[in-house]
């Protein structure tokens, strides 16, 4: 998640890759904001190299790139602009001789169908090995493209999609071993034609193969980031910037998306992706409708123009009159503007604090283990000493109450005529009762000065601990409250989500 959160935000910020950028501190705060708002700290540092990816695959297109990332600095890179072409690339004839020494271990008809090429395993793994140590300023994806193309013999036509665990190609024009039926163009039918030229049941196949390894929703979240920091902006554009120029947008940026994975072929990128926006025309909208809600939330003026325009009201312009979508649900239920906008900003606000409220807890849960552990061991040791300061004392009073009955029975004895021997005997046993006794005295006393020491260190690790509880219950219930208020108004806020959606995919038309 972490990779693509960051190539998200990349794309949000930046928009397009530039072989100049510049980044600096204030750049580095704002991604280290943006990052530490949805992971923690510790979470961040194990999947660093994530980071180091994402930024890899954002400039790819713009040249190769050195990279270095700390979470007290931030990242640090340097990007050396590509210097040779594909074709001229000291490694294209090995990958070439890979390819056709491969066909063995080439996959076609590829799931049975002689429109298909797949190449993995052992052939994909050779070409990456050919590549790994090169010293050439190439774009190794395009090398690899046009190393393919160049074995295969394959059209401008064709399209290879570079997929995580295979190169998969797509033909469309009759290679020299197969025949393809070339439809005349008034056998075309309009789906044909909606998707530029391409039949819609190859482009449904090619969509189940692509997005067999490309996670939809982390696809169109990157293709409208790009759109939202720019082009789709709600805090700048107007409702009828939105009416004329949205959807002819996401398809060219759906299309410009498409090309990171797939080879350039500009007429199958457009009539791909204006199927994959048809198939996902809601999903996109609903996008849409709610960045319209994070920016109103962030107080944008723009926004909640733009949303108080659907409101259903009739107006005139050029001397005719046009009615302007509004703001209802499926059972004709019409949003009043101010109900929809507090509804969306407390619903919004709870969510994004319960997030951020989760990652400082999580954040803080090895803080509060530290503090945990440290008060049970000093409690162990407190109780340890305790125990062991008990042990001494009992030691000392036996050897007094053992010195005291000595001294009484020697006191008797003197009473009367004593031997001599009885009484050496019973002054080296005092001595010897008497040095035992302050020896043990001596060893409570340190046992004594330990259990003091070791209480004054407990109670002020019970301090903190229960400071720590405290400020963890303090949390915690706060998440509870803050997931309460998004349970109980999270029907309304889908409610207004969802006409507003539906809005979205209206234009104000004409009425008599």
């Amino acid at each position: 998640m972490i990779y693509q959160d960051t190539l998200r935000y990349l794309k949000r910020k930046l928009s397009t890759p530039k072989k100049n950028q510049e980044w600096g501190g204030h750049e580095n705060f704002a991604l280290l904001h943006y990052l530490q708002s949805r992971y923690s700290d510790t979470e961040i540092e194990q999947n660093s190299r994530e980071i180091k990816i994402a930024f890899r695959d954002f400039f790819e297109s713009a040249g190769s790139l050195i990279f270095r990332f700390s979470l007290d600095k931030g990242v640090a890179f340097k990007i050396t602009p590509y210097s040779l072409n594909p074709q001229d690339s000291s490694h294209l004839q090995s990958l070439i001789t890979i390819i056709k020494n491969s066909r063995r271990n080439i996959d076609y008809p590829y799931q049975g169908r002689e429109d298909q090429i797949a190449i993995f395993g052992r052939t994909r793994r050779a070409m990456n090995a050919e590549l790994a140590e090169t010293d050439e300023h190439v774009n190794k994806k395009a090398l690899v493209q046009f190393a393919i193309k160049k074995a295969l013999g394959l059209s401008d036509r064709d399209v290879i999609l570079n997929q995580k665990r295979k190169y998969l190609i797509k033909i469309f024009q009759a290679m020299p071993h197969l025949e393809k039926e070339v439809k005349a163009p008034s056998e075309i039918d309009q789906s044909e034609r909606r998707f530029n030229g391409y039949e819609p049941q190859n482009l449904e196949n090619h969509y189940n193969e692509f997005f067999l390894e490309q996670d939809l929703d982390t696809f169109l979240d990157g293709v409208m980031a790009v759109l939202f920091q720019e082009k789709l902006n709600f805090d700048e554009i107007s409702n009828d910037y939105y009416e004329k120029h949205v959807l002819s947008l996401i398809r060219a940026q759906i299309a410009l998306e498409l090309s990171y994975y797939v080879s350039q072929n500009k007429n199958y990128l457009i009539g791909f992706a204006g199927f994959i926006f048809r198939k996902h025309f809601m999903d996109v909208h609903q996008r849409m409708a709610t960045e319209i809600f994070e920016q109103i939330t962030l107080k944008s003026e723009n926004a909640e123009k733009f949303l108080r325009y659907y409101s259903g009201k009739i107006y005139i312009e050029g001397g005719k009159r046009y009615a302007i979508p509004e703001l209802t649900t499926p059972d004709g239920k019409h949003w009043n503007s101010n109900s929809v906008l507090s509804i969306a900003k407390m619903w919004i606000n709870s969510r994004n604090k319960y997030r951020s409220l989760l990652v400082e807890l999580d954040n803080k849960k090895e803080h509060f283990k530290e503090i945990e552990d440290t008060y049970n061991n000093k409690k162990k040791q407190l109780s340890l000493n305790e125990e062991h300061y008990k042990k001494q004392s009992i030691q000392a009073r036996e050897l007094n109450n053992k010195l005291e009955n000595l001294r009484y029975k020697m006191r008797e004895e003197s009473k009367g005529k004593m031997d001599h021997k009885l009484e050496l005997e019973l002054q080296n046993d005092e001595k010897q009762y008497a040095h035992d006794f302050a020896k043990a005295k001596s060893h409570l006393l340190k046992a004594k000065k330990l259990r003091d020491n070791d209480a004054m260190a407990f109670k002020k690790a019970e301090e903190v601990y229960l400071v720590s509880q405290e400020e963890r219950s303090e949390i915690e219930k706060n998440l509870k409250l803050l997931k309460q208020n998004i349970n109980l108004n999270s029907d309304s806020f889908h409610s207004i989500l969802a006409s507003l959606v539906k809005a979205l995919t209206q234009r104000k038309h004409l009425v008599n």
